[in-house]
């Protein structure tokens, strides 16, 4: 196994370490340097990770076992998210005359209101995908329902319906979500008002062929164990750290990645880049894990925001997770 750690100054920092399952825009940002563990050079700020007492491994998901879809998160309840908001603001897209407004597809939500890395195709593993959508001119206690199908077939048991309770105008998100990645296909929301169709958005969960190398769903937590596991890992449905929280633990775990085979990871703040690219190459068995931690020098608070993780594989994101730091 692998240690290290990525040090920006003035900026945030991300500490890579490798263990043996747990959208774009150019910034300037900081010098960063990489220092790797005992198979590559010593991390000057870590205890490396004994090569000889390897993390016993669990029992993978083979990526053609069935699971079941995902899970509605009750749309009723939303929450606040970077920043305590109401989800009456009025949105920055009011939809024309009454019911609900056009449907964005996206990784995560700031403030109850703005997508965050809108986009229509996922990688298979991600755990978590939101729609946010703008209403104008409802009145609390008409009904309303959303309605979930993948590959044409109706999701029965994640839709919703029940008596609206958010007000006049503003904006209101859905999410669906499942530990072990939503599983692959076409998807598609519906929304309905008074049991008219008011809206439609389709996205997709890309499939990994079996046998292909990959990486598995990405588990936050805020910290790890002697045995380098995750400690408390937040609720898939719900991946908020506590306000104030000093860094990010990532975990995940390869899936028939061979020794050799050359890796990045990337970190975002609110859609924007918040680390430059760091290639890794991976050194250790095919079905072995690493974690990765975002920290601010001094151990200051992170600050507030949606923080989102890529993968990617040749220049292809194989899974992505987000979290939202309060």
């Amino acid at each position: 196994m692998i240690g290290g750690h990525v040090n920006r100054q003035n900026k945030l920092s991300a500490i890579v370490f490798v263990l043996t399952v747990f959208t774009l825009l150019a910034c300037s940002l900081g010098p960063v340097t990489i220092s790797l563990g005992p198979t590559v050079t010593p991390s000057p700020t870590a205890t490396p990770i004994p090569t000889e007492t390897p993390i016993p491994s669990p029992t993978l998901r083979p990526t053609n076992t069935p699971r079941p879809s995902a899970t509605a998160r009750p749309s009723a309840t939303p929450r606040s998210t970077a920043t305590p908001s109401s989800n009456r603001t009025i949105a920055p897209l009011t939809p024309v005359g009454a019911g609900f407004g056009r449907i964005s597809i996206a990784s995560g939500v700031l403030d109850d209101t703005t997508p965050v890395s809108p986009r229509t195709t996922f990688p298979d593993g991600v755990t978590i995908v939101y729609a946010i959508f703008p209403f104008n001119g409802l009145r609390d206690g008409q009904l309303w329902r959303t309605e979930w199908l993948r590959d044409g077939q109706l999701q029965g048991n994640i839709g919703r319906e029940k008596p609206w309770s958010g007000g006049a105008a503003g904006t209101w998100w859905v999410s669906i979500f499942n530990e072990d990645g939503i599983s692959p296909g076409r998807w598609q929301l519906n929304t309905y008002l008074d049991n008219r169709l008011q809206q439609s958005a389709q996205f997709t969960i890309e499939a990994n062929p079996q046998g292909k190398l990959d990486f598995g769903p990405i588990v936050f937590a805020p910290e790890v164990d002697a045995n380098d596991q995750p400690v408390n890992p937040l609720p898939v449905d719900d991946p908020t750290f506590e306000k104030g929280a000093t860094s990010i633990y990532a975990y995940f775990r390869a899936v028939n990645v061979p020794s050799g085979t050359e890796w990045t990871s990337q970190w975002f703040r609110n859609g924007q880049p918040d680390t430059q690219p760091k290639p890794h190459t991976w050194n250790f068995g095919p079905q072995e894990g690493t974690w990765l931690q975002l920290f601010q020098d001094g151990n200051a608070p992170l600050d507030p925001g949606v923080y989102e993780l890529r993968v990617s594989v040749g220049g292809q994101v194989v899974t992505l997770g987000t979290c939202i730091v309060p």
